[in-house]
């Protein structure tokens, strides 16, 4: 597993207890995921129990999905437990809406690209190059190890 992600499991073990959860995101986000995350881990002292489910990235930005549990506590009520999971929320969404604009790979301010069979995510100028660049390299090996099907081809 990437290091970045056992780190994220290494600080924050009762949020990332569950080793097969989909956790899978570009070193490039990983600053503001671990800033998400312990924001998110400072409601364990006032008994909120959250544990990740799955972070990636879809249509160029940040998903992070959680699941909260609310324990027992001195400033426990019904409003106190939705004012603490609206906080979660919004930083979530927050954090979601910043992917946006920070490359996956680097980490640099970023927009929208598409790479790779057409995906949409959020890279630099740089890191969008190395991607392409990186798929004509692989299309010309594809070829060159398939120039038979070209009699196929017309």
């Amino acid at each position: 597993m990437k290091d970045y992600i056992e780190q994220l499991k290494k600080d924050f073990p009762e949020m990332y207890v569950d080793p097969y959860c989909g956790v899978g995101y570009g070193v490039g986000w990983h600053d503001l995921i671990y800033k998400l995350s312990k924001y998110i881990y400072g409601f364990r002292e006032f008994g909120v129990n959250v544990k990740v489910i799955q972070i990636k990235q879809k249509f160029r930005t940040l998903r992070y999905y959680i699941d909260a549990e609310f324990k027992k506590h001195k400033v426990w009520d019904e409003t106190t437990q939705q004012h603490y999971l609206n906080d979660i929320n919004g930083a979530i969404g927050f954090a979601e809406y910043l992917s946006g604009f920070i490359c996956e790979e680097c980490g640099s301010p970023g927009s929208e690209k598409r790479a790779g069979a057409g995906w949409i995510t959020t890279l630099c100028d740089e890191c969008h190059g190395k991607i392409k660049r990186e798929e004509v390299r692989a299309e010309i090996e594809w070829a060159k190890k398939h120039k038979d099907l070209k009699k196929f081809i017309k």
